[in-house]
């Protein structure tokens, strides 16, 4: 993780848009978390959007909440490590996460996201003409939710947004919304939600 670039993310995408363009008549992107951001900036891309037909942005990282928005570029990612130690570690919240989830990994790995989301802020969301569905938690202690709202008002086809209200038992910090691991309570909802707003496009 330490030595990806946030140029190879992009390579990922343009690669994964190619096989769903391969595989289907409609490409559905749902981008969640980091990958939100990433999705975000592939639908204001002629090539990297051709052929999606709805996106997705679930929790999307715009920008990081609390002071954890200081390793956001034009910060390097050489002193990061010095500041906060070479390696961060996440303890489990359950078994599940311990065992499917990353909970140590290395500090430069911040940095490649940083990119990301500063080049996502900065994008010109009128180029993107397909219908959008953002899903978040208003108590998303990762994210900043007040990020989100550029994004909606300059985006060139519809949006639909819809709160999440996190409860008793879901994932700490309110920011996976769905699963289960982490939610599992809200699974049957979001994808109920999900499900209903791709069928009514």
């Amino acid at each position: 993780m330490a030595g990806v670039e946030a140029g190879a993310w992009i390579e990922d995408m343009a690669e994964a848009m190619a096989i769903g363009r391969s595989l289907g008549d409609r490409v559905i992107v749902i981008g969640t978390s980091m990958d939100g951001a990433l999705s975000a900036i592939a639908a204001t891309d002629p090539q990297l959007s051709e052929g999606i037909s709805v996106i997705m942005l679930i929790s999307h990282d715009l920008s990081l909440n609390g002071p954890a928005i200081w390793l956001m570029p034009p910060f390097p990612r050489l002193w990061t490590p010095l500041v906060l130690g070479s390696v961060q570690v996440t303890a489990p919240v359950n078994s599940g996460h311990k065992k499917f989830w990353a909970t140590r990994w290395p500090t430069a790995a911040l940095c490649p996201p940083g990119v990301l989301m500063r080049e996502a802020r900065a994008a010109d969301y009128t180029r993107a003409m397909m219908p959008l569905l953002v899903l978040y938690a208003p108590g998303d202690q990762g994210i900043d939710p007040r990020a989100i709202a550029p994004v909606i008002a300059s985006w060139g086809g519809s949006v639909e947004m819809r709160e999440r209200r996190m409860q008793a038992g879901d994932a700490p910090y309110a920011h996976v919304i769905e699963g289960d691991v982490l939610s599992p309570g809200q699974n049957e909802a979001v994808t109920g939600l999900i499900l209903a707003w791709a069928h009514g496009i």
